[in-house]
């Protein structure tokens, strides 16, 4: 494998990271979904999953052909690159998204008396398994709710249900006291702050998500 074009790289990055955040403001638009209950759960997946985002960039058009040289006899080495690339590119959504809850939404009162249960949505951002066990209308997670309604009584809650939704609340609280550490603002923010960010970030915010993954009863 060999990268030939390092200035076209660049492009196509910039390319699909636009292509992801386009994606980003369509799926949570009130154009296109009135309400973000319309969202639905593999929009959501896409949006904030790393194996969603991966599948959303494998739709769009192949570009990479025009900068990266492929031996297609080294087919492993291929779809570790791919894999390697769509990860890297989530971060830097990530990071984006994050930033832009921490460092601005949070600090808006208007958008907190707006959105009373923005942090409901936070944590699904996290944690998106949780998006399918939230009850919408009521403003609650699943058993947390009425233990009576579809969502309550869902077959489809993990065994490690509650596990899941304490450790994403709590990826929320560590998030919040790290940002509160970051000076400027989202738009002026320090070279030394931005490493901190991605490093906070590539880390998933300082815990192992894969300890908290769905178990199945």
């Amino acid at each position: 494998m060999e990268i030939y074009d390092t200035k076209r790289l660049r492009e196509v990055n910039q390319k699909v990271f636009e292509q992801s955040w386009l994606n980003f403001k369509d799926t949570l638009s009130y154009y296109k979904n009135g309400k973000i209950s319309l969202v639905t759960f593999n929009e959501w997946l896409a949006l904030f999953s790393v194996e969603g985002y991966h599948e959303f960039l494998s739709r769009l058009p192949d570009e990479l052909q025009d900068v990266v040289s492929f031996d297609k006899r080294d087919q492993l080495s291929c779809e570790t690159f791919l894999s390697i690339y769509s990860r890297l590119l989530f971060l830097l959504f990530k990071v984006s998204i994050q930033s832009i809850i921490y460092m601005g939404m949070y600090n808006d009162q208007s958008i907190m008396e707006e959105i009373p249960n923005l942090e409901h949505f936070i944590c699904m951002t996290l944690q998106p398994s949780l998006y399918k066990h939230y009850n919408h209308t009521k403003g609650k997670f699943a058993l947390e709710c009425c233990k009576r309604c579809k969502i309550c009584m869902s077959s489809a809650l993990p065994a490690n249900y509650y596990e899941i939704l304490t450790h994403s609340r709590a990826r929320v609280s560590n998030a919040k006291i790290f940002y509160s550490s970051i000076q400027g603002t989202f738009r002026s923010i320090s070279e030394y702050d931005i490493q901190a960010v991605f490093t906070f970030w590539a880390n998933d915010g300082g815990v192992n998500p894969t300890v908290w993954s769905p178990t199945t009863n």
